[in-house]
């Protein structure tokens, strides 16, 4: 049996045997793939939260077997987290870049929530009435 795990736009296939291999160690497999097919050195940290199906966005327990919770050729989606260590002294914090499920919930918030693209403020109500200008 094998599952697509995909993170973001790239997409890694993970052989799991006849299935019983525990989601947690499916998951190790897939960050290993993940960061060969991005280039990312071994040491460089790729934390997964979870894992979904794609179908339906339901959680995979990571002590559950994969073949007792996905089907052959399923496609799964981490919710992931990359950490990026910044050269120095190592006296400063590391940096971090934002989980996709916060990306997710920051675009959530702002659709439909465009800045005005002449730089002006909102509209006053004296100027509600008014037509606005075409968008970019």
């Amino acid at each position: 049996m094998k599952v697509t795990v995909c993170f973001d736009a790239i997409k890694v296939i993970v052989p799991c045997g006849g299935g019983d291999v525990p989601v947690k160690e499916l998951i190790v497999r897939a960050v290993t793939r993940y960061k060969k097919a991005v280039g990312k050195s071994s040491d460089e940290k790729v934390i997964v939260k979870s894992l979904q199906t794609a179908e339906d966005d339901a959680i995979l327990d990571p002590d559950d077997l994969v073949g007792d919770v996905a089907d052959d050729r399923d496609k799964l989606i981490a919710i992931f987290e990359e950490v990026n260590h910044r050269g120095g002294d190592g006296t400063s914090e590391s940096s971090t870049e934002t989980p996709k499920i916060e990306r997710e919930s920051e675009e959530k918030r702002n659709l439909g929530e465009r800045p005005p693209s002449d730089g002006a403020t909102a509209l006053d109500d004296e100027k509600a009435d008014a037509v606005p200008p075409p968008p970019p």
